[in-house]
């Protein structure tokens, strides 16, 4: 399969669904490698905003923890049908 970029809808973002950890003790890693560093621990309750996949990791943020960005297999999270919420500002 070869990309057309002169097919417009190469360049449209893929979206992805809001996912959860899968069990407690969801690995989040700072590169798509089961040997790479952790960074972040995820249980059940966290949500996954994934932006990226490559070869079976997506990349993405932790919800409630905005500063993690990174790392988790695919068949670590699974797809919820939750809605895409942001944070809600603070002050003024």
């Amino acid at each position: 399969d070869q990309l057309d970029r002169s097919d417009a809808t190469f360049y449209e973002p893929k979206e992805y669904p809001v996912h959860r950890a899968a069990n407690d003790g969801v690995v989040v890693r700072a590169a798509p490698s089961a040997n790479a560093g952790s960074i972040f621990v995820m249980n059940g309750d966290k949500r996954f905003l994934p932006f990226r996949e490559v070869d079976g990791w997506y990349e993405g943020v932790v919800r409630g923890e905005w500063r993690v960005i990174g790392w988790v297999r695919k068949d670590d999270v699974v797809a919820t049908d939750e809605p895409l919420t942001f944070p809600t500002p603070v002050g003024n």
